[in-house]
């Protein structure tokens, strides 16, 4: 009896594993597109610079920890305890959103993001007249990972509103410095 229950432990570990790793799959694809579609814009009239330090404020009103700045190359990194960007309210929005396809994948999903930090790369380019900007995010797991596979991206309606809300953010900012800079 002992065996037959270690067998089945066994399976269920491992096959729950294997449902989280094609569930991670799935929202990765899904984030890929999102990011191609709504976490890439273009700003004339904007150095790199300028659009860099709009960003690290942007960061900072989101709460995200700046790890890394460089106006010259045009990479800002940082990170922040998940599911920040989002706050409480709007992860629960998201998870409402994703849960009945999540759970096609892992039936016994428990949506739990402690542990989590959420990781935020933007890649700043120079274009004529101006910058184009390219976010990116992933989620990081601080604990463990010997005993199971944590997922490594956010849900994609989870990515969907923080890309909205970071570009909200950086777009304040940025309109503030242009009437700044234009009155001097």
């Amino acid at each position: 009896m002992r065996k037959i229950l270690l067998v089945v432990l066994t399976f269920f570990v491992f096959g729950c594993q294997s449902q989280i790793g094609s569930l991670d799959a799935v929202w990765e694809k899904d984030n890929r597109e999102l990011f191609n579609k709504i976490g890439v814009r273009e700003y004339s009239g904007l150095t790199k610079e300028q659009a860099v330090n709009a960003m690290v404020i942007a960061f900072q009103r989101l709460d995200i920890i700046i790890e890394n700045s460089d106006f010259k190359t045009g990479t800002l990194t940082g990170s922040a305890t998940a599911p920040k960007p989002l706050t409480y309210e709007e992860f629960e929005s998201a998870k409402a959103v994703e849960d009945s396809r999540a759970r096609q994948y892992v039936p016994f999903l428990i949506w739990k993001l402690t542990g989590f930090d959420s990781k935020l790369n933007v890649i700043f380019l120079d274009i004529p007249n101006g910058v184009q900007i390219s976010l990116r995010a992933k989620l990081n797991y601080r604990g463990n990972t010997t005993d199971f596979i944590p997922i490594s991206n956010f849900p994609p309606k989870a990515t969907e509103i923080a890309i909205r809300k970071t570009w909200n953010e950086f777009e304040k900012v940025e309109f503030v410095q242009k009437a700044t800079l234009k009155k001097k």
